[in-house]
């Protein structure tokens, strides 16, 4: 013969299943905290003592002279690199004024963003 449960004991059987699975969990959770707290204690490496840095004589390196310089046969070259690079009808309004070196020392991203700026300024893009 099968006994039917109450409201009560079906609520009550929850509860406790409920508690024990949760407590269970968290029970396993401490002792892998505990476990892991004691590899890590057992596997780290104690810092070598650190030893005062001998201190050497820096001599500053000679100044560069950065003034520019007026090669107008360099000028006229990159000038014409720049005419048969985007076209003579787009040359005839581009006048060259200075030429300098621009730092290798940054990242691609911002030369090609220089580049499309200066185009779209220039209406190449449109």
């Amino acid at each position: 013969m099968v006994q039917a449960l109450t409201v009560l004991e079906k609520t009550e059987t929850g509860i406790v299943t409920t508690l024990l699975g949760m407590g269970t969990v968290f029970v396993v959770l401490i002792v892998l905290i505990l476990v892991v707290s004691a590899l890590k204690a057992g596997f780290q490496q104690k810092p070598a003592p650190v030893t005062a840095p001998s201190i050497q004589q820096i001599t500053k390196p000679e100044p560069v002279d950065e003034t520019p310089v007026d090669d107008l046969q360099l000028v006229a070259v990159i000038t014409a690199a720049l005419a048969a690079y985007l076209g003579s009808e787009v040359m005839s309004g581009l006048k060259v004024n200075s030429i300098r070196r621009v730092s290798s020392l940054e990242n691609g991203w911002a030369s090609v963003a220089r580049q499309e700026t200066i185009a779209a300024r220039q209406g190449l893009y449109q």
